[in-house]
């Protein structure tokens, strides 16, 4: 189970990818509150993970944030860094420093 957000569908796609599993009818829990009403009704609306458009788009958008991340991220940190003689950093990282480590 990963976080409802971007960087948790994510994190679920490139698991599943990895493991030949994306394709696969995957249900997603998907919490709006935490009251234990609100968390049971989570578990007995869950929607498929790559029919669902909320779940896709909100893939789709952690993917193009991993690479806008990655294109500025990481590259003008170092661009920075090097024109000026000590570290800037520059934007996100998070996302593509997942990449990395999967």
């Amino acid at each position: 189970m990963t976080d409802s957000d971007q960087e948790g569908n994510l994190i679920y796609h490139y698991v599943a990818s990895y493991l030949g599993i994306d394709k696969c009818e995957t249900l997603r829990f998907y919490e709006t509150a935490l009251t234990e009403k609100d968390i049971l009704n989570s578990f007995l609306t869950m929607e498929d993970f790559y029919k669902t458009p909320r779940h896709a788009n909100t893939t789709k958008a952690g993917i193009f944030r991993s690479r806008w991340d990655w294109l500025l991220g990481m590259n003008m940190t170092v661009a920075y860094t090097v024109r000026f003689g000590e570290l800037i950093k520059f934007g996100s990282v998070k996302a593509p420093t997942l990449k990395i480590i999967y």
